[in-house]
């Protein structure tokens, strides 16, 4: 089986691309869960131009053709259990035509739409890290970059995907998100039982 049912619970911060047009989304993408305006959506600021909408961000005097990319960066906080004040720092990336580190923090493409990557944290090699890649069907499965940084995934179905990955360094967390549609591939059905209620 290509990927399980378990569930990435954790807020995060994605793009997506409607025609010319390009969005920032805030929630958790394996549950199909988008913050609202009014509510948690209000505390992302994203670098740039931006209009804020019912359930999403429009960026405004963005690429229109190419990779996007989007930074939010939160205020410090106190994290659970601790005294200890982090900052976290959202980096996300709608594309993989371009070979070239966008970010901080990046998954880039060996080649053009390439499902081959290597993981970069200030354009050093990040070894051993783990990554979570959701299909369209939100359904997950956890991986490990080599000792390069280097890591291959498998893309069967039709829709978006989105690759996180998750790194702390001294006091901060940078949360990084990579979305890419795959126009070939199998259709899938969604199967509620993947679906935890909480």
């Amino acid at each position: 089986m290509l990927l399980s049912c378990t569930q990435v619970f954790a807020h995060a911060i994605w793009l997506e691309r409607e025609g010319e047009k390009n969005y920032l989304y805030f929630g958790e993408f394996s549950h199909a869960k988008k913050e609202k305006s009014g509510k948690l959506l209000d505390k992302i600021t994203p670098n740039g131009d931006y209009k804020r909408l019912e359930d999403r961000i429009e960026l405004i005097n963005r690429e229109k053709k190419g990779d996007l990319t989007a930074i939010v960066e939160m205020p410090a906080r106190k994290m659970k259990d601790s005294q200890e004040l982090v900052q976290t720092i959202f980096y996300t990336r709608n594309g993989r035509t371009s070979t070239q580190s966008l970010l901080p923090l990046d998954l880039v493409a060996k080649k053009p739409q390439s499902n081959y990557f290597t993981l970069l944290f200030e354009n050093k090699a990040l070894a051993k890290a783990e990554v979570i890649v959701t299909a369209p069907s939100k359904w997950e499965k956890r991986f490990r970059t080599n000792k390069k940084g280097e890591l291959s995934i498998q893309t069967p179905y039709k829709g978006l995907y989105m690759i996180e990955v998750v790194h702390k360094q001294d006091q901060k967390r940078y949360v990084y998100t990579l979305t890419f549609f795959v126009e070939k591939g199998l259709f899938w059905a969604y199967d509620p039982e993947c679906q935890e209620k909480r």
